[in-house]
């Protein structure tokens, strides 16, 4: 794809005359900082790699749908009363 392309373009390839394995190092250590960011990664909903969600919704998957369905049954009690 055009993204890998520019990618070795602009950051490996001004790289390779200084040394034949520099390319290499930093892409291991793109790799390796990308990895160890995984761990902090969290979703409200979904939670973290060691965090539960903070929210636990109703069998609704999607925070909107939840929103809807609970306005939907504010206004049918209001329309009771």
């Amino acid at each position: 794809n055009l993204g890998a392309v520019i990618a070795l373009w602009c950051f490996y390839k001004p790289l390779g005359p200084i040394d034949t394995l520099l390319p290499f190092k930093v892409h291991a250590g793109y790799v390796m900082i990308n990895a160890l960011l995984t761990a902090v990664y969290y979703w409200p909903d979904k939670g973290g790699m060691f965090a539960r969600p903070r929210k636990q919704l109703p069998e609704c998957v999607d925070q909107q749908q939840h929103e809807i369905g609970r306005q939907q049954q504010q206004q049918q009690q209001q329309r009771q009363r």
